[in-house]
């Protein structure tokens, strides 16, 4: 049986308020909410709940309260609240300058020595900062929540052999960072599959293969993530029904928390995407009905995963897509940008 995890990295570093805009989703003209919960609304919805990578260290920059009722609702609501790692994203200037919360974390400083190892994502960082950074996260969840994360995703998918280790001696026994579509991802043990190794079972971020070719020959190829926002439902029960027929265990419904808003570049005008949210409706609804699939957030893996691994094991399936609607897709999202970028 196919397994659909739907995941969420909940996460907001721009503009002048990133809290608000980018995890509650609030928008332009409405008190009307499009983050987390509205995800988790329409999650429960159909019948599912989704696990929130939360990037909870962020909030040395934008408040611990926030934070902190955050993962409490969240939580409440009966959501996977578990860790995400941004060590690379910066706080507001002061005194011309603007901290990483690698550095506000963990009290380092810029020198010689360690200039190139507190200003990168999680594999920028040696093993020991990797672990402390881990373990104060899960400090603020374990605090606000009760609970201690069992699960997490590296920011911009980075990953290495340090990361792997630091995540072990942090007690962490899922990860959900490895993405062979996306270069920060330094180590990567399949495309699809679920593979346990070195004390982690690792929920790699799922791809599909697109492919445009003419007269035999292949003028373009892409790997693209299972993401709400890049595929069509189409391309989505497409992936699906080619896991289910090739025996494949995972499906990772990659979402970020401003998945279901549009923004313009400079991060001044905010609206909902009813077309991103319908997608997820959509899909969703469609999976509830089929018996040769089910939903589970990360947690409910992992404690599947432990009384019944078989049922998790299958080969790593990588579909591949005709890339035509999918370019015609970027094309018009390239367009829409180019012009509400000129708007007044």
């Amino acid at each position: 049986m196919l397994t659909i995890v739907p995941t969420v990295d909940t996460e907001g570093f721009h503009g002048s308020d990133p809290f608000e805009r980018f995890i509650l989703g609030q928008v332009d003209g409405s008190r009307e909410e499009w983050g987390v919960f509205r995800i988790a609304d329409i999650c429960r919805r159909n019948g599912a709940s989704a696990t929130f990578f939360t990037d909870v260290t962020e909030s040395v920059f934008w408040g611990e309260d926030k934070f902190r009722d955050l993962t409490r609702r969240l939580s409440d609501a009966g959501c996977d609240v578990q860790l995400h790692t941004h060590p690379e994203f910066r706080g507001p200037k002061v005194g011309g300058s603007r901290e990483t919360v690698a550095e506000k974390i963990l009290g380092l400083t810029r020198n010689r020595k360690n200039i190139g190892r507190v200003r990168g994502p999680m594999a920028g960082l040696n093993f020991d900062h990797q672990r402390a950074f881990l373990e104060a996260g899960m400090g603020m969840l374990k605090r606000w929540t009760g609970a201690a994360p069992v699960a997490h995703r590296s920011g911009g998918y980075s990953i290495n052999a340090d990361t792997v280790r630091a995540l072990s001696a942090a007690g962490i026994a899922l990860d959900s960072s490895m993405n062979v579509s996306h270069p920060n991802s330094k180590v990567t043990w399949s495309r699809n599959a679920i593979v346990e190794r070195e004390g982690i079972l690792e929920l790699p971020v799922t791809v599909q293969d697109y492919r445009l070719g003419f007269a035999g020959a292949e003028l373009y190829r892409r790997t693209i993530k299972t993401d709400i926002n890049a595929c069509s439902v189409a391309e989505l029960v497409a992936f699906v029904n080619h896991a289910v027929a090739h025996g494949a265990t995972l499906m990772n419904l990659f979402m970020h928390s401003y998945s279901l808003v549009r923004f313009d570049r400079r991060y001044r005008r905010f609206a909902p995407d009813h077309a991103a949210a319908r997608r997820l409706d959509r899909f969703l609804a469609l999976m509830r009905r089929r018996s040769d699939v089910r939903v589970m957030t990360c947690a409910q893996l992992l404690d599947r995963y432990r009384t019944a691994p078989a049922e998790f094991a299958g080969p790593d399936a990588v579909p591949e897509r005709n890339a035509a609607p999918m370019i015609v897709r970027s094309g018009g999202r390239a367009i829409r940008r180019f012009v509400e970028a000129r708007r007044p």
